[in-house]
């Protein structure tokens, strides 16, 4: 599938997971720098993975600024879009980082440039007395997505599937 572009009209689209595994739920924001959205491998598949162990996931289409002849901006659409997805009132792009940020887990390539303030990110939710964990994996650019292969990238997910465990966010059915 292609990434999906001049996005007019913000969506959601739900994967929930079976009731007998239901957990709790997160929103999706598939990436493609503001031009682009890589839907399918940065959403519908985590989504999908996500939803296999009982997470309810949404996939947020939004507003791209950046791409080709678009009139929108980061502030006034895709943040707006973001947030009517979150039903927050208030949430900005310049946020400060406090003790009420929930638990987060941080994952990136070391070649990924956007992420280069990760360990500066990683040190202030530490430093707000926020549980935070952080792997920056050499070697990987941005936008690796889930990948089933033997590379180090390939184990985020588990990575993440044991946080979730080690948060409580998920059980062991």
């Amino acid at each position: 599938m292609r990434p999906v572009s001049n996005v007019h009209r913000p969506s959601i689209t739900v994967y929930l997971p079976s009731k007998e595994k239901a957990t709790g739920a997160s929103i999706i924001m598939p990436g493609g720098a503001s031009r682009e959205l890589w839907i399918n491998k940065e959403g519908y598949r985590v989504a999908q993975w996500l939803s296999q162990r009982g997470i309810a996931a949404f996939v947020l289409k939004y507003r791209l600024p950046l791409a080709d002849g678009s009139t929108y901006t980061t502030l006034d659409h895709s943040l707006a879009d973001i947030q009517r997805a979150i039903r927050l009132g208030s949430m900005q792009a310049d946020a400060k980082i406090t003790k009420d940020l929930p638990p987060t887990f941080l994952c990136a390539g070391s070649d990924d440039g956007v992420a280069a303030s990760y360990p500066d990110v990683f040190k202030a939710i530490k430093q707000a007395g926020v549980p935070v964990e952080l792997h920056m994996f050499a070697g990987v650019g941005h936008g690796f997505a889930l990948q089933f292969n033997m590379t180090a990238i390939s184990h985020w997910p588990e990575l993440f599937q044991t946080w979730l465990f080690e948060r409580g966010f998920l059980t062991r059915k």
